[in-house]
């Protein structure tokens, strides 16, 4: 009996375990006729910044946010100066440049690899997706 128990124990676990590896794909409505994004991969949804205006840096600076954090419990903004070589997996730098003080730059870092950026989305002061930016 108690080796019954234990494989079904484990049945479980492995099970439980294939669950988390299934994307989070989620749909949201067309952009265009016929059109459809999907984010996937527990990407950052790219159609709205998710931080309050509030906690922007300002010109000239970055900040690094974590998604998962409430916006009260993330690190302050400051220098740019080597913080993509030390940005976590799955956080952002967000840069908001001197020269375009309504633009917010959001520079997506790989969710499994320090450092690395995948993608850089741009977004207006109000936290609205504009554009992605092919260089890094």
């Amino acid at each position: 009996m108690g080796t019954s128990r234990t494989q079904l124990a484990l049945a479980s676990l492995l099970f439980a375990g294939l669950g988390a590896c299934v994307p989070n794909a989620r749909s949201f409505p067309p952009a265009g006729r016929g059109e459809r994004v999907v984010v996937a991969n527990g990407d950052v949804e790219s159609r709205s910044l998710k931080v309050p205006p509030g906690h922007f840096p300002k010109p000239g600076e970055c900040r690094l946010w974590f998604p998962s954090r409430p916006p009260g419990q993330q690190p302050r903004a400051g220098s740019c100066v080597g913080l993509a070589r030390i940005a976590p997996a799955g956080s952002m730098i967000l840069y908001r440049p001197t020269s375009e003080k309504k633009v917010i730059y959001a520079r997506v870092i790989d969710p499994k690899r320090d450092g690395v950026i995948i993608v850089t989305r741009v977004y207006n002061d109000r936290g609205t997706y504009l554009r992605e930016d092919k260089q890094h």
